[in-house]
């Protein structure tokens, strides 16, 4: 494919489609891995097709002023451009807690659509890239614009949004970690291990579809009471993960103190958060895994 970049044309050569979402009512994204057809390293890009709200913004402007300011462990920026058709734009009516912690710090920007989809592990060895690297700036939205609006809203993969933001909350960075949470709790449920087949769960896959506030009761019923939290995972986390079961709890503790939603923001989420999963990683048990 041709790009113009710079104001000179490139040419993109197309290796494998990584993911494809289809679908009548989303965004329909696309994704594959392509390299600079000059490029005798043929370093792997990843190219994005999707559909644009209008409202958050534009995605590639966000991701651009990101890599600018040299933020980390996000997606690095080569270019972005508006699919024309006919000469016109074709429109519709669009390691990663680091990575989120300084995108936020750095940007002011905050991701809003934490989800399995969303974060990536570099596996090339030979590649530059980040290790691992949160991506998917479509729904992200500028923090000193949601703090000078009051204007509610629910942006998110339903799965993974915290449950004030089912709520219809304005939408805090708070959130986005709390949606760390439950990816985890996801992973933990559906994966039995590295590059294994994920498995369904309809206990849990209806929580794809459940309706937003019902869903929120869901959630807030999982994480509110101590044994009944522990009891959910020791019946549903895969055999790969039950060493995490002890480490999930605590993560749990911090991020539902007294088993409820946070009362007001804390930058210092962020440092706790990552300190109970070092403390995890530094477990013999789970370090088998």
């Amino acid at each position: 494919m041709e790009i113009t970049r710079n104001g000179k044309t490139e040419r993109l050569v197309l290796v494998e489609l990584i993911k494809w979402h289809s679908s009548v009512a989303g965004r329909a994204t696309t994704c594959w891995k392509a390299y600079y057809d000059r490029d005798e390293s043929k370093i792997i890009h990843v190219i994005k097709d999707s559909w644009q709200y209008p409202e958050p913004g534009e995605e590639g402007e966000l991701l651009r002023d990101a890599s600018e300011k040299k933020v980390v462990n996000v997606a690095r920026y080569y270019h972005h451009e508006t699919v024309r058709v006919g000469g016109e734009e074709d429109d519709i009516n669009d390691n990663i807690r680091k990575g989120h912690e300084s995108l936020r710090n750095l940007a002011g920007i905050i991701q809003s659509d934490v989800s399995i989809g969303n974060l990536m592990m570099n596996e090339d060895e030979d590649n530059p890239s980040w290790r691992s690297f949160l991506i998917d700036l479509g729904l992200a939205i500028q923090e000193d614009r949601v703090k000078s609006s009051g204007a509610p809203n629910k942006t998110g993969t339903r799965a993974f949004m915290a449950i004030g933001a089912l709520y219809g909350e304005k939408h805090s960075f708070m959130h986005d970690l709390e949606s760390f949470f439950w990816v985890l709790f996801w992973i933990c449920i559906h994966y039995n291990g590295p590059n294994k087949e994920s498995r369904i769960v309809p206990e849990f896959e209806k929580w794809n579809y459940e309706e937003t506030g019902k869903l929120a009761k869901l959630k807030t019923g999982t994480i509110a009471r101590d044994e009944d939290f522990i009891k959910t995972i020791e019946e549903n986390f895969t055999l790969y993960y039950r060493p995490s079961i002890p480490w999930a709890n605590r993560l749990r503790k911090v991020v539902f103190p007294g088993g409820g939603r946070w009362k007001k923001e804390d930058q210092g989420l962020y440092f706790q958060m990552g300190t109970v999963l070092e403390k995890a990683r530094s477990d013999p048990e789970v370090s088998a895994e």
